[in-house]
């Protein structure tokens, strides 16, 4: 069975209680926003001359993608967003992460080695050949 939806946790997000979303026609709206302004940044970023300066733009651009698409999408106050500043960004990207995957079905492929693991603990990752 497809997922539906996802769980926004209260102590990552800084909410009263954990918030479930579906993939609501609004969300999935929500989220294409989001993912297209990403599309575009990373776009953007390739046109860089410097390795370091695409990894830091890139790294500022989708540090706010999330946090805008995070406000949004629980509707928070300007307070509520401020608060999103002081936490921790790893479990806020992870969230952002499923919702395009059960928004969009993109699966923006990060951490697939870990996951390949994760289901099958034979999993050996195969080692490129010298030839």
């Amino acid at each position: 069975m497809e997922k539906t939806k996802v769980t926004f946790k209260r102590e990552a997000f800084g909410l009263k209680e954990d918030r479930t979303l579906i993939d609501s026609p609004k969300n999935i709206k929500v989220m294409a926003k989001y993912y297209t302004k990403l599309l575009n940044t990373v776009a953007e970023d390739e046109e860089k001359d410097d390795p370091m300066k695409q990894f830091v733009a890139g790294a500022l651009e989708m540090t706010d993608i999330v946090l805008e698409c995070a406000t949004e999408l629980l509707a928070l106050s300007k307070e509520g967003r401020q608060k999103l500043e002081n936490r921790s960004f790893a479990p806020m990207f992870e969230t952002f992460k499923e919702m395009l995957l059960v928004c969009l079905g993109v699966d923006m492929g990060l951490n697939n080695e870990t996951d390949e693991e994760e289901k099958d603990p034979k999993f050996k990752p195969e080692k490129p050949s010298g030839n």
